[in-house]
């Protein structure tokens, strides 16, 4: 049992590193794991091992989370471990947007720094070509402010919930999810993106590759 836990950890430490470097996570320059008996990511610097609650930052913290989901996903779809094939995140570039007025806007120009904007995008495109990569097989959904002007970014819009349009309407609306449908349907496994879920502020809900249209 060990060792086939063992092996699986290779794997997932192995996708977590690549991840974590691409996006280039403080710590990420050398191995990046999985503790499974504290439920935690560890990072090997060169001062010793240094857990996440040390790393610190949101950014750091919603960019290992991000890679830990993501290889662990990858692993359960691809050994067709019996795992739902659906990861649902919300609002994961709250900590780049200097203040609630910037981050309502879902503009990347206002985002703090060029640094920023580039993992932000980065983040984007990694969860993009991730459901590429596993589709038809698995589904992202994410709610979020943000609002790239990228191409294969809106060709995944599946939602724009702004100036009263909510996933959930006000009392009085006669705001639906069926009257909001934008675009055609998208292949399933693509990634969405909101900007709030459920709690009547403007948002924006966007497809990556591999969505169901349900």
């Amino acid at each position: 049992m060990q060792d086939r836990l063992d092996h699986a950890l290779s794997y997932i430490n192995t996708d977590m590193t690549a991840y974590a470097q691409e996006l280039k996570l403080e710590h990420s320059e050398r191995n990046v794991r999985l503790d499974v008996r504290k439920l935690t990511v560890l990072a090997d610097t060169d001062d010793g091992i240094t857990p996440l609650l040390r790393i610190g930052s949101g950014e750091n913290w919603v960019g290992y989370h991000l890679v830990a989901h993501l290889a662990l996903h990858r692993f359960f779809a691809l050994n067709h471990r019996p795992v739902p094939r659906m990861l649902l995140l919300d609002q994961v570039t709250q900590p780049f947007y200097p203040s609630e007025v910037a981050k309502d806007s879902g503009n990347p120009d206002l985002i703090r720094s060029d640094a920023d904007r580039n993992t932000v995008h980065g983040m984007f495109e990694l969860m993009y070509r991730f459901t590429h990569d596993l589709a038809p097989d698995f589904q992202l959904i994410v709610s979020d402010h943000a609002n790239l002007p990228d191409q294969w970014y809106q060709d995944c819009v599946r939602y724009n919930w702004r100036d009263g349009e909510a996933l959930v309407p006000r009392a009085g609306s006669t705001n639906t999810l069926a009257r909001r449908r934008e675009g055609t349907n998208m292949p399933a496994g693509r990634a969405a993106r909101p900007r709030k879920l459920g709690l009547g502020r403007a948002a924006r809900d966007r497809c990556a590759p591999g969505s169901t249209d349900s």
